[in-house]
């Protein structure tokens, strides 16, 4: 007698659709072989179902062919939730980080126990919710965006808008982007259907900076090329680049004031770089595309729900709508306390360590006074604590002996 799989029988199939092939043979509208054909289902699990759900009884749960996975699965969904949690955190994982955590949660209860490479490719196959994926990069900057510094720069523009009564054509928005090698990404594995996956860990090492301008009409200023370093390759001067663009060199490698007001960009040792971003600029840069990244940043027309809409892509790691992250997963705290937590988050208000120069002239003097401004403030805080608790407890005596004079009242 042929096999399923001979006769074109999938043994891929649902849960659902066993149900209903079943129900359709309860029903008397298919018999169990034309059932078979229908739903693509082995007879014989369609008769052994019929049979089960006729006595009143629950379907058994499909067991997976083969031998038992080395991790339970209740602990393999527990990995899952975490590999999602630190996705949302902007921290996805790659493959090795994956391994060495279940390898030591296996450990946990078995010591001799070892995982494979076998073993992380049927763990992907086993959660098709899991994809491979390439994580962008965020600098710095976008980390510590948040909705609060949304809405200041919000309010800040609005009204300027309404003060000097601007349109389209004086409203511009100058960026410096770095570019960055393909070998500085790295694939991590994260919930499958998320557009994109963002990371924050990753080391900034650029091949050059490039500093774009336009205004929200539709005007594309030529880019600036961005090197680290005092002296670029002469044969930059064979490379195709943008008509109209600049190319000059920084210490560091980004814009200072100088290069700002002469309008020049840095570059990198290669002059492949240059001719890659100028042939991306001049093929993906137009009028239409700088409308529309005004429009959908909500930088014109001035939109706090836009902004708010571009902070929310990322600030989730890139998490799919309707994903809701495991409750039992917690935040850590300087040391690891467990297998499966989470980094800490970012904090918002943070106080900064650095001072920012601003063009000024620093004076040992100045950077006393900006400290005990600082000192000054968290004196008079604790102080104001202090005043409240005081007050508190001065109520808490009145009320006390208010109520031992009624009690003594009462008595006599």
């Amino acid at each position: 007698m042929p096999t399923p799989q001979r006769m074109g029988l999938s043994r891929q199939y649902s849960k659902e659709k066993l149900l209903e092939a079943s129900a359709d043979v309860i029903s008397g509208t298919l018999l169990s072989k034309q059932a078979s054909v229908k739903y693509a289902i082995p007879q014989r699990t369609i008769q052994k179902n019929v049979a089960i759900l006729r006595l009143g009884q629950s379907a058994p749960e499909r067991q997976r062919p083969g031998p038992k996975p080395v991790m339970p699965a209740a602990l393999e969904k527990d990995l899952v939730d975490w590999i999602a949690g630190m996705q949302s955190c902007g921290h996805p994982v790659q493959r090795q980080t994956i391994t060495l955590r279940a390898a030591r949660i296996c450990r946990a209860f078995d010591q001799t126990m070892t995982l494979s490479s076998g073993w992380y490719q049927r763990f992907l196959a086993r959660h098709p919710i899991l994809a491979k994926r390439t994580a962008q990069v965020i600098s710095r900057s976008r980390n510590e965006v948040c909705q609060r510094t949304v809405e200041i720069l919000y309010d800040r523009l609005a009204t300027v808008v309404n003060e000097h009564k601007l349109d389209s054509t004086r409203i511009f928005n100058m960026d410096e982007t770095a570019f960055n090698s393909r070998k500085k990404s790295k694939v991590v594995v994260a919930l499958r259907g998320s557009k994109n996956v963002w990371a924050k860990d990753i080391n900034t090492n650029f091949h050059m900076s490039i500093a774009a301008c336009g205004n929200a009409a539709g005007l594309v200023i030529p880019p600036l090329f961005i090197m680290p370093g005092d002296t670029v390759k002469r044969s930059l001067s064979s490379c195709e680049v943008v008509l109209g663009s600049r190319i000059t060199t920084s210490n560091k490698g980004w814009m200072t004031e100088y290069l700002f007001l002469q309008w020049l960009d840095f570059i990198n040792e290669s002059p492949a770089a240059v001719t890659i971003a100028s042939q991306a600029w001049s093929q993906h840069v137009s009028s239409a595309n700088m409308i529309a990244g005004f429009v959908e940043s909500g930088l014109w027309p001035v939109s706090l729900d836009q902004m708010l809409a571009r902070l929310s892509l990322f600030k989730e790691g890139g998490l799919k709508k309707g994903y809701t992250v495991a409750g039992w997963l917690k935040f850590r705290k300087g040391v690891q306390d467990g297998e499966l937590t989470l980094p800490p988050r970012t904090s918002e208000l943070d106080s900064s360590k650095t001072v920012t120069v601003a063009g000024r002239l620093l004076t040992v003097k100045l950077l006393r006074d900006i400290d005990a401004s600082k000192e000054a403030k968290a004196a008079a805080t604790a102080a104001k604590k202090a005043l409240k608790a005081a007050s508190k407890s001065r109520k808490g005596k009145g009320k006390a002996k208010l109520v031992a004079r009624i009690v003594q009242e009462i008595t006599v």
